[in-house]
């Protein structure tokens, strides 16, 4: 017994060292690992890093363009020269517009760009190749019609991507790719969102009734598809779209661009033009490139579109009735909207022809202003006037205006007035402008007060209103 109890103590110890000369051997192992490790670092990171550069590199950037291409970048492009307005406009709302190299020799906005270099993809595709950039941008229509000067840049290695929404519903998607180019896919999406409200504010809920065509094309006598993004702005204006241009009640021409629409002169002077319904009751309008495009400007072409299809509706100018002196920038405001004029919006030719004020020049309105567009188009058609000093023009936004001020805008509107009635007006000659007081006067514009005109007293919006709505009185 005792034996086998010594036996059996035997085996348990046995055990015991056993397993503690395998734990020692383990640690031990663990401990010559690490550090074989720690000293063969150095040549392991070498040997990682020959391997990384025997490999192709992995893309950061990789998907289908418009045109159906691959499109695999490296990096976000950092050298970019962008031939389409919608492109450059959204990448100055993406903050990079300092990522330009330049723009195509058409392009407008933003103003901006004025100091940029301009290409002419037509006829200097060279010049493109020298200026190295690591992105051009372009459309399908750009590719379609110039599809030899786009292969020669592709052969030459420039990086052309192609991209442009077929439907408005797709905006968030080209904004996302284009996002992508310059590593801003987060900032895009934001942009998205901001484009979809502004359309979605002005999206008009009940149609007008009224057919509407859109041209794309002057040389080639093209029409918007209706499945198409312009043909989108129109359903969202009010319109019913259709590429049965002859029976169109509105006819849209988008310009801004040498080989889109032509002018809205143009199109009267076509042969056969009278054949289109729109052309023979005079209703023929341009549509600028700049605000029918997939931008933060899209906005405005819907509001343009709605002001042109169902002018009756947004001509309606109550809503501004107060009894707050009325400004300078107010009244442009009146006169635009008042008077169904088209907001105007400058292409590029009309840079080119030398002026003493150029679209965007005033020293004391910011292109961002909400009253900056009536501002423009008020002035542009010579109904207000402005200063030009030795610093630059001003147009005196908040000054307040007097009643001989008044008059004269509205004579610039409308000039042709009917005499009505006899007046006798004491204080004429007080007045800067004593035939234009006498004839508004005399066709019922103006209310004498005792014989007198008051040249000098100021006027309120509600007393602007007055004139505008005796106004309308007399178109009628």
């Amino acid at each position: 017994m005792i034996e086998q109890g010594f036996d059996i103590y035997s085996k348990k110890t046995d055990g015991l060292n056993m397993e503690k000369i395998g734990t020692k051997k383990i640690y031990l192992l663990a401990i010559f690992m690490v550090t074989a490790v720690f000293l063969m670092r150095a040549p392991i990171e070498r040997g990682v890093n020959g391997i990384r550069k025997a490999l192709p590199q992995i893309s950061e950037i990789e998907f289908v363009d418009s045109d159906g291409r691959v499109i695999v970048m490296d990096k976000p492009a950092e050298r970019i020269i962008s031939l389409e307005t919608s492109h450059t406009q959204n990448i100055y709302s993406l903050g990079a517009g300092y990522l330009l190299l330049g723009v195509g020799y058409q392009e407008v906005y933003p103003l901006e760009i004025k100091e940029l270099e301009k290409f002419n993809l037509e006829n200097d595709a060279e010049a493109i190749v020298s200026a190295n950039p690591d992105l051009v941008l372009i459309t399908p229509d750009i590719r379609r019609l110039y599809g030899d000067q786009i292969d020669m840049l592709l052969r030459s290695g420039v990086n052309v991507v192609s991209l442009y929404p077929q439907r408005m519903e797709e905006i968030d998607h080209y904004l996302y790719l284009l996002g992508m180019t310059v590593g801003l896919e987060k900032k895009s999406q934001l942009l998205s969102e901001e484009i979809l409200e502004s359309i979605d504010k002005e999206r008009v809920v009940e149609d007008s009734g009224r057919l509407v065509s859109f041209e794309s094309s002057d040389m080639e006598m093209l029409i918007f598809e209706e499945d198409s993004f312009e043909g989108d702005m129109v359903l969202c204006s009010g319109g019913i779209y259709t590429e049965e241009e002859l029976s169109a009640d509105i006819y849209f021409s988008q310009t801004g661009f040498k080989d889109l629409g032509g002018s809205q002169w143009a199109v009267y002077e076509r042969k056969n033009s009278d054949d289109i319904k729109a052309v023979s009751e005079g209703r023929v309008y341009e549509i600028n490139k700049s605000i029918s495009s997939p931008t933060a400007m899209i906005s405005k072409g819907i509001s343009q579109m709605k002001r042109l299809i169902n002018p009756d509706e947004y001509r309606n100018i109550e809503w501004m009735k107060s009894d707050k002196p009325l400004t300078r920038e107010v009244l442009a405001e009146m006169i635009v909207v008042y008077s169904g004029v088209q907001i105007f919006y400058p292409d590029y030719s009309y840079f080119s022809e030398e002026r003493s004020r150029y679209y965007g020049d005033f020293q004391d309105v910011d292109s961002e202003d909400e009253y900056f567009q009536y501002i423009e188009t008020a002035v542009g058609r010579g109904i207000l006037d402005y200063q030009y000093t030795v610093e630059g023009s001003f147009f005196g936004p908040e000054e307040e205006l007097i009643k001989e001020e008044l008059a004269k805008a509205v004579w610039m509107m409308k000039s042709d007035f009917q005499k009505i009635k006899e007046v006798e007006i004491e204080d004429l000659e007080e007045c800067q402008n004593p035939r234009i007081v006498r004839r508004l006067a005399e066709g019922g514009i103006f209310d004498l007060s005792d014989n007198k005109f008051n040249p000098n007293e100021g006027i309120s919006c509600s007393q602007a209103l007055e004139i505008f709505e005796r106004l309308g009185e007399i178109n009628d």
